[in-house]
């Protein structure tokens, strides 16, 4: 920086000017105003950024770039460049050298690199920005970062990821929980991170506990004012309510979700839920009702594509055209939508939709009377179960299930009871983390898939052994 007067009288006039920006921004991110926030974080970024060669502009440059890239990855980032944002900010983290400053920017830039797909290259920043934020002592950017991190590793180790999520829970109970409890940003973090606790409880088949942590996200959520992270947060607890055979209130959940996008643009999220009540209706015994939610949430995601939603919404949509009770039943149209799903979930990695995607083209096989190609694709996704271990959004036992019909009609009926026991044993695990004697009642008798697997187990075996 120059030291002549006048420059640099400007330049501290500057930095005052970018600072009063950057402190409206923070009043407005504070009382929910994203658009408010956006509009002065780029006030203060014009400002800040014609003399970054300060301390203070440097700090002010990363904290602008930081909040306004919060926001903007839940309202959308139209007339941004982020990447030239990222790089300034970067750069000024640098030339600072504060830890805390340089691991924000890398959490940042790991959730850009997500949304474009590009995981692996997200783990390994979130991980270098996690060295960062505990070599600066920041337990709030430690809570983010761990949730965040966790949340990327659940598609690959469903375990390992959730391990990681309790880990930012406990940061936030232990150093965030009496100092920041006024802090509408954290709350509106640990919101998120119940939700995703939640989910991934529910993915383990641990039913009351994801059941009570949902409740608080959702809650949480509709109180801080969270419109953007309220449909994906319904949308995890109406899998729950689904999956428990709680069909009612999994209605009333969806219908809440798909209401709240408020643009008219096609929404990946929204398209999901759509899709999610289409199968709630088929697990309700409704099929035929499923058919308009379920092509509008299709048409949709296929419009908003979203490299790891299509694939479940795809999934559902299949299921729907195999159903032998649904009107408009079509094989062929099924078995295209299934192929599509396994040529792109083996490029893009999304592992639980390909094992559910071979295990429907193994009952499909069926259906069509190709038993070589049924046991095939069937073997194929019992595998690649095994290997993988516990996946988000799928039901083990329904993959063991369905290998085990296919056994069965290929006349290996010993290997088929091995099956069916290993199902089995996921569903009455399941009905055991349900507390409530109705609503164990509900999961074992409502839902079609406990249903058949307890009906087999006493037709192929017998008695159910008593606890």
């Amino acid at each position: 920086m120059s030291d002549h007067p006048s420059l640099m009288m400007a330049n501290d006039e500057e930095l005052q000017a970018a600072q009063r920006n950057y402190q409206a921004a923070q009043a407005a991110f504070a009382r929910g105003d994203d658009d408010s926030t956006v509009s002065w974080c780029r006030q203060a970024l014009v400002a800040v950024q014609q003399h970054p060669t300060s301390e203070p502009h440097n700090r002010l440059c990363v904290e602008a770039t930081d909040l306004l890239l919060e926001v903007a990855r839940q309202r959308g980032a139209q007339h941004l460049s982020l990447t030239e944002l990222l790089d300034a900010a970067e750069t000024a983290a640098a030339r600072a050298g504060d830890p805390g400053l340089q691991a924000r920017i890398r959490r940042q830039h790991a959730l850009l690199l997500l949304r474009a797909n590009s995981r692996a290259a997200a783990v390994q920043m979130l991980q270098e920005a996690l060295a960062l934020a505990e070599q600066a002592g920041d337990a709030t950017l430690e809570f983010m970062i761990l949730s965040e991190l966790g949340h990327c590793l659940v598609g690959e180790d469903l375990a390992c990821g959730l391990i990681l999520q309790r880990q930012a829970y406990a940061i936030y109970e232990t150093r965030l929980a009496d100092t920041h409890a006024d802090s509408l940003h954290v709350r509106r973090l640990l919101h998120a991170l119940q939700a995703r606790i939640g989910v991934n409880e529910f993915d383990l088949g641990n039913y009351d506990v994801a059941l009570n942590r949902l409740i608080q996200s959702v809650e949480g959520m509709r109180h801080t004012g969270m419109r953007a992270d309220l449909p994906w947060a319904l949308n995890y607890l109406a899998q729950v309510y689904v999956a428990t055979g709680r069909f009612e209130e999994a209605e009333a959940v969806l219908r809440e979700a798909i209401m709240l996008p408020d643009d008219r643009d096609a929404d990946p999220t929204r398209s999901n839920n759509l899709a999610l009540l289409g199968k709630l209706y088929v697990e309700w015994e409704r099929v035929n009702d499923a058919d308009e939610p379920m092509r509008r949430g299709w048409a949709e995601a296929h419009a908003a594509w979203h490299v790891g939603l299509a694939p479940l919404v795809r999934n559902y949509y299949a299921e729907l055209l195999m159903h032998p009770d649904y009107r408009q039943r079509d094989l062929t149209a099924a078995e295209e939508q299934l192929t599509m799903n396994l040529s792109e979930t083996l490029a893009s990695a999304f592992h639980r939709s390909e094992i559910q995607a071979l295990s429907l083209r193994g009952r499909l096989a069926l259906m069509q009377g190709n038993r070589d190609a049924a046991l095939r694709y069937s073997a194929e996704a019992v595998a690649y179960l095994e290997r993988m271990g516990t996946m988000p959004a799928l039901r083990t036992e329904e993959i063991l299930w369905n290998h085990a019909c296919v056994l069965q009609a290929a006349g290996r009926a010993a290997d088929a009871r091995r099956y069916l026991e290993q199902a089995h044993a996921v569903v009455q695990r399941k009905a055991g983390s349900i507390a409530d004697p109705t609503q164990r009642a509900n999961f074992l008798g409502r839902v079609p898939l406990s249903r058949e697997i307890v009906a087999a187990y006493k037709t192929w075996i017998g008695p159910i052994p008593q606890p």
